[in-house]
This record gives structure tokens, C-alpha cells and sequence, in this order.
């Protein structure tokens, strides 16, 4: 049990230093984790409530005051911005982590039994490939309406084929080594092959995909919120683009500290998942 210990914290000071030779990925990192820590702290952040109006103050400049500004009804932009990261954040994870589910089951079914399930479950992929995502999207949520879950598991449910190809294609190359050889030979039964000993190997492009699926999350969420179709009963990153829009000229720090927001978020996410690609490629061990 230590050994087994021991090998694995190996294995993660090994990854870490590979990882760190990146330094914008670790900047990303570094962004992703003062987000998590604004978004769980906002409480203690600020003292303004950011859907307390005060119409005395509206539309005020980013001052001494308010840091960021005030919105059309007096409202504090920090604060909103702050309060904004929780629900942006839980939309970019969650969304994130129902996409990767259902991609791993979908894809690990698709490459380990082949045959007719792999058919079945490739055309339904190329089904969501061939619409356009967001549009998709749109029209799902358009009918089904905006509330923040609602939102969550539509963009979860319509993004998994990318993840699903990426599972199958390890697949193909993993269930033909000596291994799961040695498993089929040792009696163990299918799932247990497939979710014991082929899916952690095959969790490497996984791990680099679910960076990437946050950052598509939260614009996601940010495209519908702009355009009116986010909910409303709370504040995203999103909806205060979409409130902001009839006052851009006026007060352009409505909009353009939740866009700063949106973009460093998203970039942070990418940056990570390139530091994750270096970190996790097999040629670099050699190095």
C-alpha cells in the first residue's frame, strides 16, 4: 500500500513538472483558481448586493466607489461580476462533467463492442455533429425555456460526440493490447474490463477535453444570455452583456468588465488544456 502510494505521488510530481515547463498554462491555472475562489468567497468580497438598486446612483463610472462602475438601475458592476462567477463556473463544470459522462459511456460502448452498438452509436453522433451546436442549442432551449438546469443539461446532452470519437478511438487502439488480453483470458466480465481497466488508460485525451468543454460551457451560456434566452432569476457573466446592451455607449463598463470576465475565463481553460496536451504526452516522459 505505501509503494502504491509512493508511485503515485511519483507519477503527479512527474506530471506537475512537466506541466510547469508551460508557463501560460500555469497562468491559466493560477486564473482558474482565484475564479474558484472568487466565486466560493463572494460573500466576503463585496458588500453591495448585486440586485439592490439604487437609482441615485446609476450609471456611475468606475470611481474610488464602485471599482467597476454601476449599472442603468445604480446596481455595483464588481459586485454582480463577482456574484456572476458562481453560476457562470457551475454552468461551465457541470455542463462540462454531464458531456464528458455520457461521451466516455458512449464512446467505450462504440469501441469495445463494435459491430451493430458502434453503428447505432456513430450515426446518432454524426447526427449531432452535422448541426451546428449552438443553433441546436438555441432551439432546445428556446422550447424548453432558460433556466439555469435547464441550460446546464442541454449544453451537457448536445456536446458529448466530440468526447464520444475521442473515447472510441482509444478504445480501438486499448482493447487489443496484452492486458485486456490477460483480463478476457482471467474470466473478468466486460463492464469490468471496459470501466476498471481501459477507461483510466484512456483518460488522458479525456482529461485535456474536459478543459476545453468548461471554456465552450460558459460561452455557450454567454451566447444565450445575450441573446435573452439565459434565466434570469440569477446573475451570470452572460446576462449582464444582455442587460448591458442598451447602454453600451453610455456606460461602457456595464459590458465590457463580465466581457473581460468571459474572455480571460475561456482563455484560462484553453491555456490549461494546451499545458495538459504537453503534460500528458508520451514523448515528453523521454525528455
Amino acid at each position: 500500500m505505501t509503494y502504491k502510494k509512493d508511485t503515485q505521488t511519483e507519477r503527479l510530481l512527474d506530471f506537475w513538472r512537466r506541466y510547469k515547463k508551460n508557463r501560460p498554462a500555469v497562468g491559466g491555472l493560477f486564473v482558474i483558481v482565484c475564479l474558484i475562489l472568487v466565486a466560493a468567497l463572494a460573500n466576503h468580497l463585496t458588500s453591495y448586493d448585486p440586485w439592490e438598486s439604487n437609482f441615485g446612483e446609476k450609471l456611475q463610472p468606475p470611481s474610488a466607489r464602485h471599482l467597476m462602475g454601476t449599472d442603468n438601475f445604480g446596481r455595483d458592476v464588481l459586485s454582480r461580476v463577482i456574484y456572476g462567477s458562481r453560476i457562470t463556473l457551475l454552468v461551465g463544470f457541470a455542463a462540462a462533467a454531464i458531456t464528458i459522462s455520457v461521451g466516455i459511456v458512449m464512446g467505450a460502448l462504440a469501441g469495445y463492442f463494435g459491430g451493430i452498438i458502434e453503428n447505432i452509436i456513430m450515426r446518432i453522433t454524426e447526427l449531432f455533429m452535422v448541426i451546428p451546436t449552438f443553433f441546436l442549442i438555441l432551439l432546445i432551449v428556446a422550447v424548453f425555456g432558460g433556466s439555469i438546469w435547464n441550460v446546464i443539461i442541454i449544453i451537457g446532452v448536445t456536446t458529448w460526440p466530440g468526447t464520444a470519437r475521442v473515447v472510441r478511438a482509444s478504445f480501438l487502439s486499448l482493447k487489443e493490447k496484452e492486458f485486456v488480453e490477460a483480463a478476457k483470458l482471467a474470466g473478468v466480465g466486460n463492464y469490468r474490463i471496459i470501466f476498471r481497466h481501459i477507461i483510466p488508460n484512456a483518460m488522458g485525451p479525456v482529461i485535456v477535453l474536459t478543459s476545453l468543454r468548461v471554456a465552450s460551457s460558459i460561452l455557450a451560456e454567454a451566447g444565450l444570455s445575450f441573446l435573452g434566452l439565459g434565466d434570469l432569476n440569477h446573475v451570470t457573466w452572460g446576462q449582464l452583456l444582455y442587460k448591458a446592451q442598451l447602454y453600451m455607449r453610455i456606460s461602457w463598463w456595464s459590458a465590457i468588465f463580465p466581457g473581460l470576465m468571459i474572455f480571460l475565463a475561456v482563455l484560462s481553460f484553453n491555456l490549461v488544456g494546451d499545458g495538459l496536451t504537453d503534460a500528458l504526452n508520451p514523448r515528453l516522459k523521454e525528455r
